[in-house]
């Protein structure tokens, strides 16, 4: 998920730091950030919270800031699989 990657990088925290505000662990970060996983609604929740930012916004792609990306949302096993 590159836009984590992104706002993460815009508050000059490394993915420990992220962590650890977050109570997400930093190789769950490093999974979604490089797009090995899908990550959970809560554990989009408790990034978003982290960053001071909407779900929604997390997962806008950056190129469309301001206007939402329309995604096909597929959800199993209490993870999010998203799909263009």
């Amino acid at each position: 998920m590159k836009k984590l990657r992104i706002l993460r990088n815009n508050k000059n925290w490394s993915q420990d730091q992220l962590s650890k505000k977050s109570n997400v662990s930093q190789s769950m970060i490093c999974e979604i950030e490089n797009g090995r996983t899908n990550p959970s609604i809560k554990i989009l929740k408790q990034l978003a919270n982290a960053l001071g930012v909407s779900v929604t916004e997390l997962l806008e792609e950056e190129e469309n800031k301001g206007e939402v990306t329309k995604y096909n949302h597929i959800f199993y096993d209490g993870k999010l699989s998203i799909a263009n």
